[in-house]
C-alpha cells in the first residue's frame, strides 16, 4: 500500500436546516484496501458516534487517528466511502480540510509511516449564517463595491491627533534636513525615513528637542521656518516624527505640508500586540518588521508568546532541552537511540519535521531592534497550564521532576490535552522558572535593557488538576477537610492551589529583577492577591459573565483590555468560506475594530476606567501557518488598534476619514515596509 493509494475529501451536504460533514476516502489503487492501515490528523476530526466502520483515537491534545474496526469493509478500486464527522468551528470553511492528514501501514506489530493522501480540495455547503452555538456575534461583511480611493492623501493622522491647529498656509520645498541634535537615534531614523521619501537634503531644517515639562507628550509645529518636534523624552519626539510622516507629501521635485501645531499624548500606557509564537513559529525578520510597523503607529509593548502546550520557542542554554524538543513537532518523535526528539505534530501539521525558534543572540539582536523603535519587549512563558511542551521537553531529564508521579488526578483542558499542567506541588517548577527567569534577564542585560515585566500565562488549567496529588496535598495551603469530590469545595482547592503557585513565581520574579511587573491572565485573578506589581489581561468577550473581571476591579487590580470579540486578531474578518480564522468569537474587521470602545465594554465607571493601563490586541497563531497569512491576519486591523490604544473612545464620524488614510496612505506606507496586508479590507 502507498500513501496515494487513498484519497480524502470534507464533503458537506444540506440535510433541512442542519449541514452534515463527511470524510470521503477512496480507494485511488487497483487492488482492495483493507483495514491495515491509519491515518492521521492534527486538528482534531472526530467521527460521529454512531460511526462504526472506524475508530478515533486522541494521541496527544488534537493529534489523533483514524482506523478501520472489524464492521469495516474492503474498499475496491475506485469505490469510495463516506464517514460522518462531528462540525465544528471550521464548518463551512476552507480550513476544514487543513488537517495535516498522513497515513501509516500497519505490518506483523510494526507501524510504517507512508506519507500524505491526496487532498482533494472540500465540496462545501454555502456559509449563509454562523453554524457553531459558540458564535453569536454578527458577521461584519467588506463591501467588494466601494470604489478605488482617488484624490491626494487626508489630513487624518493615525492614531489621530489630540489637539491640532490647521492654517492655510501650504509650504511647498525641496528638501528638508535635521539640524544638529543631541538625539543621536531619533535623528538617524529620521534622516532614514526621509531618504526613503525622497525629500532628504539641504532645505528647511528639522529641530527636534526634549523637553519633560511640556505639558503633552510631543508637540509639533511646522512653518516656513522649520519645522519643530518636541518631546517629553526620546519616545515621544519619535511619536512626533510618525506624525510629521504622515503629513509630509512627497511631490516629483520636492514636497508639501500644511502650516500645523500639533500637541499629542495618549489616553493609554500600554499600547500592545501579542504574538504567539508557540503554536505556528515566526521567524526573527518578521518579528522585527511587526515591531516596526507598531512603532510607526505609536505602539509600544510586545508580548511574546514563547511557549504553550505545542511549542517552547526561545533558548535556554542552560536549559537545551526546551527547544531540542519543543521547539520541534513530528510524526518521528524519537532518535535511534530512544531519545526523544521532537513533540507531536499539531494544527495541521502533518508528519514532516515543523521547526523554529530564537536563539539566544537572536533575542538580544530582537531586543536592540525593538530598543531602537521605543517597543518593549514582554516575554511570555505559560504556567502552570498550556505546559505540555515543557512537561514533554524535560519529561526523560533526571534533572526535573515536574508532575507528581502519585498523582492520579484526571482532566482534560480546551485543547484536549491530559497531561499539560504541571504540578505546583513540586518544587522543581520553580527552580525551573528562576533557571529561565534568570537567563532571560541576562538577555535584557546584554541588550542593556531592564527586564521590567514578564508574563506568566495562568489561563486554562483545566479543572481536577491536582486534586488527587499527594505533593499538592502536602503543601500549607492544603486543607484536609476538603473533599474534592464537592464540586464547590474542588474549586476552593484549586483556588488556593493557584494562588500558591502565584505567591511562588511573583516572588521568584522579584529575586531575579527587582520591581519587575507580572502580568497574568484574568483567570489567575481569583487567586491572586493585591500585588500592585501584577496586572491582567482581561480576554472574555462582550457578552460573557464579567463577575471575574468585576471583582479584580473591586480590589483595585489594573487590567489591560484583551476583549477577544474585538481584540483577537486570529478571529475571521468576514464570514466567508475562504476567509481564514478560528470564528469562536465572532467576525472581527477593521471597522469594528475602529468603533470599539474599550471602556465602555464592561460599564466601567469612570473611577474604575483609572485602573485599565490600556489595550492589547493578540494574535493566536493555531492557523497562522506563514509569515504572509500572519500579515493578512494583523494588518490592516493593527492600525485600529493602535487607534484605539492611543485615543480610547472612537468617534464614529471620522470612520471615512480614518478609512481613506489607511488606504491612500498607510497601506501603501506599510507595503514598502514589506507587509503583505489584506487586499480587499475595504469597509464604508
Amino acid at each position: 500500500m502507498n500513501a496515494n493509494d487513498l484519497a480524502v475529501q470534507i464533503i458537506e451536504k444540506q440535510e433541512g436546516d442542519s449541514v452534515i460533514t463527511f470524510l470521503q476516502i477512496t480507494n485511488l489503487s487497483d487492488g482492495l484496501i483493507g483495514r491495515k492501515w491509519r491515518l492521521y490528523f492534527s486538528m482534531g476530526l472526530s467521527p460521529v458516534a454512531e460511526e462504526r466502520r472506524v475508530i478515533q483515537t486522541i494521541v496527544d491534545g488534537r493529534y489523533g487517528f483514524l482506523e478501520p474496526t472489524a464492521q469495516w469493509q474492503a474498499l475496491e478500486p475506485g469505490d469510495s466511502i463516506n464517514v460522518q464527522i462531528r462540525n465544528w468551528l471550521f464548518s463551512g470553511m476552507q480550513l476544514v480540510a487543513r488537517q495535516g492528514f498522513h497515513v501509516t501501514q500497519l505490518t506483523d506489530g510494526s507501524e510504517r509511516l507512508l506519507g500524505a493522501p491526496v487532498l482533494l480540495e472540500p465540496d462545501l455547503v454555502a456559509l449563509t449564517k454562523p453554524r457553531s452555538t459558540w458564535v453569536s456575534a454578527p458577521s461584519p461583511q467588506a463591501d467588494r463595491n466601494l470604489p478605488s480611493p482617488s484624490g491626494t492623501a487626508p489630513e487624518e493622522i493615525i492614531p489621530s491627533v489630540k489637539e491640532q491647529v490647521l492654517r492655510s498656509e501650504e509650504i511647498n520645498v525641496t528638501r528638508l534636513h535635521v539640524a544638529d541634535t543631541s538625539l543621536n537615534s531619533e535623528a538617524a531614523y529620521l534622516r532614514k525615513l526621509l531618504l526613503q521619501m525622497g525629500v532628504f537634503g539641504e532645505g528647511i531644517p528639522i529641530y527636534l528637542s526634549i523637553e519633560p515639562a511640556i505639558e503633552s507628550s510631543y508637540q509639533l509645529e511646522t512653518s516656513n521656518d522649520g519645522i519643530n518636534i518636541v518631546g517629553r523624552d526620546e519616545q515621544a519626539v519619535f511619536y512626533g516624527i510618525q506624525t510629521l510622516r504622515q503629513i509630509i507629501r512627497p511631490q516629483k521635485a520636492g514636497c508639501t505640508f500644511p502650516t500645523v501645531q500639533v500637541a499629542d499624548t495618549p489616553d493609554f500606557e500600554h499600547r500592545a500586540f501579542f504574538l504567539d509564537i508557540a503554536r505556528h513559529f515566526q521567524p526573527l525578520d518578521q518579528i522585527k518588521k511587526t515591531i516596526e510597523v507598531m512603532s510607526t503607529y505609536k505602539m509600544n509593548r510586545l508580548q511574546l508568546g514563547i511557549s504553550n502546550d505545542e511549542g517552547w520557542r526561545l533558548e535556554i542554554q542552560s536549559v537545551p532541552e526546551l527547544t531540542m524538543v519543543g521547539a520541534r513537532r513530528s510524526y518521528h518523535r524519537y532518535k535511534p537511540d530512544g531519545t526523544l526528539r521532537a513533540l507531536y505534530p499539531a494544527w495541521g501539521d502533518d508528519h514532516q519535521d515543523y521547526a523554529g525558534f530564537i536563539s539566544r543572540n537572536e533575542f538580544v539582536d530582537l531586543l536592540r531592534h525593538a530598543k531602537k523603535h521605543h517597543v518593549e519587549v514582554i516575554l511570555e512563558f505559560n504556567l502552570p497550564g498550556h505546559a505540555n511542551a515543557v512537561i514533554q521537553s524535560l519529561g526523560q531529564s533526571d534533572r526535573w521532576q515536574l508532575t507528581d508521579p502519585e498523582d492520579t488526578s484526571e482532566y482534560r483542558s480546551a485543547q484536549g490535552y491530559t497531561a499539560n499542567v504541571i504540578n505546583v506541588g513540586m518544587h522543581d517548577n520553580y527552580r525551573l522558572a528562576k533557571v529561565i527567569l534568570e537567563e532571560i534577564k541576562t538577555m535584557y542585560d546584554a541588550a542593556e535593557l531592564p527586564m521590567s515585566r514578564i508574563h506568566f500565562g495562568g489561563d486554562e488549567v483545566p479543572e481536577g488538576a491536582w486534586l488527587d496529588s499527594p505533593a499538592c496535598r502536602r503543601l500549607p495551603v492544603w486543607n484536609t477537610a476538603w473533599d474534592v469530590t464537592n464540586p464547590e469545595q474542588a474549586r476552593e482547592a484549586t483556588q488556593a492551589l493557584m494562588a500558591y503557585h502565584y505567591d511562588q513565581v511573583t516572588t521568584i520574579a522579584e529575586q531575579v529583577s527587582p520591581g519587575i511587573q507580572t502580568g497574568f491572565w484574568h483567570e489567575m485573578g481569583a487567586s491572586g492577591d493585591s500585588n500592585t506589581n501584577s496586572y491582567y489581561n482581561a480576554w472574555l468577550t462582550s457578552d460573557a459573565d464579567t463577575n471575574l473581571i468585576d471583582s479584580l476591579i473591586d480590589r483595585g487590580q489594573n487590567l489591560v483590555i484583551s476583549n477577544a470579540s474585538f481584540l483577537y486578531l486570529d478571529m475571521p474578518y468576514a464570514m466567508r468560506a475562504d476567509e481564514p480564522g478560528l470564528p469562536w468569537a465572532g467576525y472581527i474587521n477593521t471597522k469594528s475594530i475602529y468603533n470599539f470602545d474599550p471602556l465602555g465594554c464592561w460599564a466601567l465607571t469612570a473611577g474604575q476606567s483609572s485602573q485599565v493601563l490600556g489595550i492589547q490586541a493578540q494574535l493566536w497563531s493555531e492557523t497562522v501557518f506563514t509569515t504572509d497569512l500572519m500579515d493578512y491576519y494583523t494588518f490592516p486591523r493593527l492600525l485600529a488598534v493602535a487607534e484605539r490604544a492611543w485615543n480610547s473612545r472612537p468617534t464614529l464620524d471620522r470612520w471615512p476619514q480614518f478609512r481613506q488614510a489607511l488606504i491612500t496612505r498607510e497601506l501603501p506606507h506599510i507595503s514598502k515596509l514589506g507587509v503583505k496586508y489584506r487586499p480587499d479590507e475595504l469597509e464604508k
